[in-house]
């Protein structure tokens, strides 16, 4: 009898989603630091696909990540990139989780990414990843405070807040179209495309 909002989502769908998967991987259900690391898989794997999909994906990566100690960065089926286009970003940011769990261990990354950091923290931890270019950084001032998943950007980082129950608002494609039609400005692009990216950070 409850109007149908989305509201439980994260809460209802989620938990299932770790009921069901814990079946095949039941480290998940025992083990909360890998419960988290999950949540990163799912969240940097999520770009360009359909939610079920995005997380077989993720939980693909987990097992090889068990089976092996190491995150190829690719499908772990078939050796090919995740996310079409977006594969070659999918890549780096799971390799970018590889060298969390590296240093970190399981339950210092999954501890790492609930705590807060400055931006400067974050672009640093990118910076000593040698994934990223000097001049790629985490958006925003260097000692504002942001958790840990913010690391994976302002798309990603969200969902892994969301997928730990922590609201933060997705501003994903759909979030960013949604904003553009309510203030007439959908097609406001050079190719008069729909625009599906903020504009600027603000």
């Amino acid at each position: 009898n409850q109007p149908i909002t989305g509201e439980n989502w994260y809460d209802d769908d989620v938990a299932e989603a770790f009921e069901q998967t814990s079946k095949v991987i039941p480290q998940l259900k025992e083990d909360e630091g890998l419960r988290v690391v999950m949540t990163a898989l799912a969240g940097v794997t999520s770009p360009g696909t359909r939610a079920a999909q995005n997380w077989k994906n993720a939980a693909s990566v987990m097992e090889e990540y068990l089976e092996t100690g190491q995150i190829s960065g690719r499908n772990p089926v078939n050796g090919k990139f995740f996310g079409g286009t977006r594969g070659p970003i999918i890549e780096k940011q799971l390799k970018l989780v590889e060298y969390l769990l590296d240093s970190k261990g399981v339950q210092g990354t999954a501890d790492w990414l609930m705590q807060e950091h400055t931006v400067k923290e974050l672009t640093d931890l990118r910076q000593q990843s040698g994934l990223y270019s000097s001049g790629n950084k985490v958006p925003g001032k260097a000692n504002d405070v942001r958790l840990g998943p913010y690391l994976f950007g302002e798309k990603v980082g969200p969902f892994i807040l969301n997928l730990n129950g922590l609201k933060e608002t997705t501003a994903d494609v759909w979030f960013t179209r949604t904003y553009n039609r309510l203030t007439g400005q959908l097609f406001d692009t050079p190719d008069n495309s729909m625009a599906g990216a903020p504009r600027n950070q603000s």
